[in-house]
């Protein structure tokens, strides 16, 4: 999606998850958000560097997922494919990995 006007929509996204220590004033979001996730040259020493999370598994496990899935699987669906490894309630899932098959008729 949009990162918004100096990435704000991201740094709501990842200061939303509990915990998360807010990018200070006049800090550049990128590197904030570089050092939030753990990654990056300052991941060891900047603001945010003792509140490193695993957020892959955050949103893995978060209501956006399924949000997402659901409305992923309604626009395959809207072009008349299928969405192959999908289970109840859960959209598109599978394992680490695993391809997962997007079959589409009809698209022009």
């Amino acid at each position: 999606g949009e990162l918004g006007r100096n990435s704000r929509n991201l740094v709501d996204y990842l200061e939303a998850v509990p915990g998360t220590k807010p990018c200070p004033n006049n800090y550049n979001p990128a590197t904030w958000m570089l050092e939030v996730i753990g990654a990056g040259t300052g991941a060891s020493s900047g603001p945010a560097a003792a509140d490193v999370k695993d957020f892959a598994a955050v949103y893995k496990d978060s209501d956006l997922r399924a949000r997402n899935d659901a409305e992923l699987v309604q626009l395959i669906r809207g072009f008349g494919g299928q969405a192959e490894g999908t289970d109840t309630g859960a959209g598109i899932t599978g394992a680490p990995g695993q391809r997962l098959e997007v079959r589409a008729s009809g698209i022009a």
